[in-house]
């Protein structure tokens, strides 16, 4: 049957009524209400309304019983969370599958020195002799090693485990998660893709919490092998069903965001990376290192695209010290780098220079690192690249791309390539190497139209720019690669008309998939009334509750806005729109 909500007016009204009565009348309605959601298997308002009634011994009671189920999931950690703050310790040492649900929801959220402390305690205690407990200890030893940026430790307790049966389909796709997560680190694209074939999700699994961070994690193999419309298009399927199942705040919709919106930065769908970013502060300081770096610096850059270099910087400052309080290098290292890669864009050498030195320090530290550990010295030969660039000393530049491109080709990062052909290119132009220039351009271009790749080179134009529109000019590249090449100098001069899609064929569409129409008329009276109120800085939810039409139409009209304006951010869409007289 249906469930119907109260208007939230008369709601509020009933919970004022509710509690004129005293504190003993809504704790039993609460007590009432736990009991009927526990009778109904809905545990995870079973167990607040427990604990709210103030009932914690038959909150723990519902919650161990889920434990010994197959269908227990992680939608249950943030009840378990909270019952947990509130129990005495006692009760949890009497309730030995709830203390260690306890310790794995510690684990699964960022808390691994608690984690930690609570595995040492019920290794101490019965509930070790317990195998249906025992057997498990290994998925929490891999969750801590996770958070500690350990991939090596994790691939060596996940991989004996994987292959052995799991009750629990929560618990087997979290294995098959942390395993996938440390190959990619460590740069086992291959054993990724292994894992993935040889683990299909079966069709009954489709809606479980962890099958769909398994899931997402394959976008975010595409996106480390630099196919981004791939990435894009997983992570978009993906992201859409663990909102609408578990909601937008839930576990497996943090864990499927951060590609998504790294993917659409690439692409340069600058509003939907954007939204899928908007109110996930949490995921960016607590959760495994690879979600926390690579949403924080697509938040960086975001806002660095809206002309705000100073609070890019402020937030990938505070964020290399969260880093450097929990100990994770690797992560620190990506914050120095982005910084250091934003202050030489603003001409600040010397501040940029401060920051290499200490990147180096981390460098010299992890210089023979093993495991995920070896992508900082390639950090570090980026930023020297990048430095020595800026200091005109294009011959350093050179032996710097050099360890990059090893490290790219070694680990299969398309993405690393194209950036360090680029930068060669610029190198080999500052030395006269003029046929060098050329072939790093091209080998820069060819694997880019391949990959998808825009904002690889858009973050690049001031310093690249005008070699690739030499490139252009000298009518080398095959025709998908050259309308590639037209489609992104179009996008680094906003307004400018971007090229007519060409019929799709198998090559070509590397080159169109990423490059809507540009002119498609002009905007309706609608568009450039949601335009207006985008120029007030209203967000999407808010011009729907202005003009009292659906989320879906707000957004489905501001696409439009864009693809007719030919630009790819509601800044430049405003920006745009003023100098054509749309908007006074």
């Amino acid at each position: 049957s249906p469930w119907y909500r109260f208007h939230p007016l008369f709601g509020e009204f009933l919970a004022q009524r509710l509690a004129q009565q005293g504190k003993e009348a809504v704790e039993a309605v609460h007590r009432r209400a736990s009991r009927w959601f526990a009778a109904q298997d809905l545990l995870v308002e079973a167990v607040r309304h427990a604990s709210l009634g103030g009932d914690l011994d038959f909150a723990a009671d519902a919650m161990e019983q889920a434990a010994t189920r197959s269908t227990w999931s992680m939608s249950y950690i943030g009840p378990l969370l909270y019952m947990i703050d509130r129990l005495p310790q006692e009760t949890l040492f009497s309730h030995p599958r709830l203390f260690f649900l306890g310790c794995m929801a510690h684990a699964f959220t960022g808390r691994a020195d608690k984690a930690e402390r609570w595995l040492e305690q019920i290794r101490r205690t019965e509930a070790a002799k317990i195998p249906a407990i025992s057997s498990k200890f290994p998925i929490i030893d891999s969750s801590v090693a996770v958070e500690r940026d350990d991939l090596q430790r994790v691939i060596e307790v996940l991989e004996p485990l994987c292959n052995a049966p799991m009750e629990n389909a929560s618990l087997r796709y979290a294995c098959l998660v942390g395993l996938a997560v440390a190959y990619l680190a460590v740069g086992r694209l291959d054993d990724t893709r292994e894992l993935f074939d040889a683990n299909p999700i079966a069709p009954e699994d489709r809606d479980n919490d962890m099958a769909m961070v398994f899931e997402s994690r394959r976008a975010q193999t595409c996106l480390f092998a630099g196919d981004v419309r791939e990435a894009e298009r997983l992570g978009a399927s993906t992201l859409a069903r663990a909102e609408a199942r578990y909601g937008r705040a839930s576990l497996p919709a943090n864990l499927c965001a951060d590609t998504l919106a790294f993917a659409s930065y690439e692409l340069d769908h600058i509003d939907d990376a954007r939204e899928a970013l908007a109110n996930r502060a949490g995921m960016m300081q607590s959760s495994w290192p690879d979600v926390m770096t690579q949403s924080s610096i697509c938040r960086a850059r975001l806002d660095f695209l809206q002309d705000a270099p100073e609070t890019a910087l402020a937030f990938l400052e505070a964020q290399a010290a969260h880093f450097h309080l929990l100990g994770l290098d690797r992560a620190l290292a990506y914050m120095l780098a982005e910084q250091i890669r934003i202050l030489l864009t603003t001409g600040e050498q010397r501040r940029a220079r401060e920051l290499a030195t200490r990147l180096e320090g981390l460098r010299h530290t992890h210089e023979n690192g093993t495991g995920a550990f070896v992508q900082i010295p390639a950090i570090a030969a980026l930023v020297r690249a990048r430095l020595a660039l800026a200091d005109s000393n294009p011959r350093d530049a050179l032996a710097a791309l050099a360890e990059v491109r090893r490290f790219g080709e070694k680990y299969g990062r398309g993405q690393t390539l194209v950036v360090a052909d680029l930068l060669a290119a610029v190198a080999h132009d500052g030395l006269q190497q003029h046929d060098q220039t050329t072939r790093c351009l091209t080998d820069a271009v060819t694997l880019a139209a391949k990959l998808g790749l825009v904002r690889t080179l858009l973050d690049t134009k001031e310093q690249t720019a005008g070699l690739l529109a030499g490139l252009q000019d000298a009518d080398s590249l095959p025709e998908p690669e050259a309308r590639y090449l037209a489609d992104i100098l179009a996008r680094m001069t906003p307004g400018a008309a971007r090229p007519e899609p060409a019929p799709v064929s198998a090559v070509a569409s590397a080159a169109t998939r990423i490059a809507p129409d540009a002119e498609r008329g002009p905007l309706t009276p609608r568009e450039l009334e949601i335009l207006t109120l985008i120029a007030e800085a209203m967000s999407n939810k808010r011009i729907a509750l202005t003009l009292n039409i659906t989320f879906g139409t707000v957004k489905w009209n501001v696409k439009n806005i864009l693809a007719k304006l030919g630009v790819s951010s509601r800044y430049d869409a405003i920006a745009l729109a003023r100098q054509r007289g749309l908007l006074k």
